[in-house]
């Protein structure tokens, strides 16, 4: 019984602003045990959370600002598919203007202007997501409720309140799952731009101007379908983060798949043979004054620390999400 109405508040008070959410709580468990009798049943705790009706339109009522976007009582619904759309559909078509832009002409050499105009490119693709989403979303839920009420799937009935999550450590902070898969799509691209146009800017510079590209474009090239894959497979993370909002055991799984595949391409990577160029070694050494030998040898070394280093945040992103996890399930 008891449990039936915790569920029944935290239903109506998660869809307020956090600064009203204690007040109201105290106020509708006062409510409800005003309508209850001394030592009632579950029959007559169902009764009077029916009579209040649905966690989504009593919360309506208590919201000093309602939003009328889409019908206020879907509209926490609607906001957390918005960004899960648009998230995904904006990376996708961001991606796409940039690839594009990576295997299209030959731009003029200026290593700026190729720069902006990938970032450009990205932002005003990402944009475009961001605009589509908006627009789809807001039609399917337009047709949801308006087909739906007049089918009556619009009915509640407490039983199908939600449960509370255990434990607050568990809940997923959703502007740092974003940022971090804005960030990781970004860092992607650009990497690609760097390595893949010509001219290419993640280089040894003389003058100005890149004189010998740091990586082989060559090798990039074959691990490019990884590349890809990776990219999509963080967003689909994502959004699966995005649409739970909490640590379970499925999300913990796909992050740990995610973070074993993206360690090992990373690391084959980097440790394939001759994946930084000739070019750049050579004058790197004539730079330092040390044969090429020498600079090979601790070419060699670095690659192998980034390797160690990669082997050591993989394991501690993984451990970190069993902990998250478990921290959920207490």
């Amino acid at each position: 019984m008891n449990n039936l109405i915790d569920r029944y508040v935290y239903d109506v008070v998660r869809r307020l602003p956090e600064n009203m959410r204690t007040d109201i709580e105290q106020e509708l468990r006062s409510n409800i045990e005003d309508m209850l009798p001394e030592n009632p049943g579950d029959g007559e705790v169902e009764r009077v959370l029916t009579e209040l009706g649905s966690p989504s339109k009593l919360a309506v009522q208590y919201d000093p600002h309602p939003r009328y976007l889409v019908s206020p009582e879907m509209f926490s619904d609607y906001l957390m598919v918005l960004k899960i759309v648009a998230i995904a559909l904006s990376s996708l078509l961001a991606a796409l203007v940039v690839f594009r832009f990576i295997f299209g002409n030959i731009g003029s050499g200026d290593i700026m202007e190729t720069v902006v105009e990938a970032v450009s490119g990205f932002v005003s693709g990402a944009w475009s997501g961001i605009i589509h989403a908006f627009f789809w979303v807001t039609v399917a839920f337009f047709c949801i409720e308006y087909f739906g009420s007049r089918k009556g799937l619009d009915k509640w009935t407490p039983k199908s309140l939600p449960d509370i999550p255990v434990n607050q450590k568990a809940i997923i902070k959703r502007s740092e799952v974003i940022a971090n898969a804005v960030f990781s799509v970004l860092f992607s691209i650009l990497f690609l731009v760097g390595t893949l146009r010509r001219p290419q800017f993640i280089a040894w510079y003389e003058a100005g101007k890149p004189a010998a590209p740091f990586f082989n474009a060559a090798i990039v090239q074959k691990f490019l379908p990884f590349f890809i894959f990776m990219m999509a497979f963080l967003l689909f993370v994502t959004a699966l983060k995005l649409y739970k909002g909490r640590w379970s055991v499925t999300i913990a799984i796909f992050q740990i798949f995610y973070s074993i595949l993206s360690a090992s391409a990373g690391i084959l990577f980097i440790t394939k043979a001759d994946v930084i160029t000739e070019a750049f070694i050579l004058r790197f050494a004539e730079k330092v004054d040390v044969t090429v030998a020498a600079m090979s040898g601790y070419v060699d070394t670095g690659v192998r620390a980034a390797a160690v280093l990669i082997a050591i945040g993989t394991i501690i992103d993984i451990v970190s999400a069993i902990i998250k996890t478990v921290k959920a399930y207490r």
